[in-house]
């Protein structure tokens, strides 16, 4: 049981109209959606999904941003970000 699992199957099920079907009709039965997964061979856990739609949304949060900026980063400036190496004294 793991999170690649977990998200392979959001990934097969995005592309497989068929399974998105069958996921529809049967949205009230989290039992099916583990199911249908370890039909296709992929066995993941509650836990290992709910980490997988993290994973998913932080990535398409990613590409929807280009190029996020966390709180903890530095702000960027024109400055050089490290000190000029001294030039040897020719003595």
């Amino acid at each position: 049981m793991t999170v690649q699992n977990a998200l392979l199957f959001l990934s097969v099920a995005r592309a497989d109209e068929v399974l998105r079907s069958d996921l529809r009709a049967r949205q009230d039965d989290v039992g099916a959606l583990f199911r249908l997964a370890g039909e296709r061979g992929l066995d993941f856990d509650e836990n290992d999904l709910q980490q997988a739609f993290r994973h998913d949304w932080a990535l398409r949060a990613l590409r929807e941003r280009k190029a996020p900026v966390a709180v903890s980063d530095p702000p960027v400036s024109s400055a050089r970000s490290t000190p000029a190496r001294p030039t040897p004294s020719r003595s």
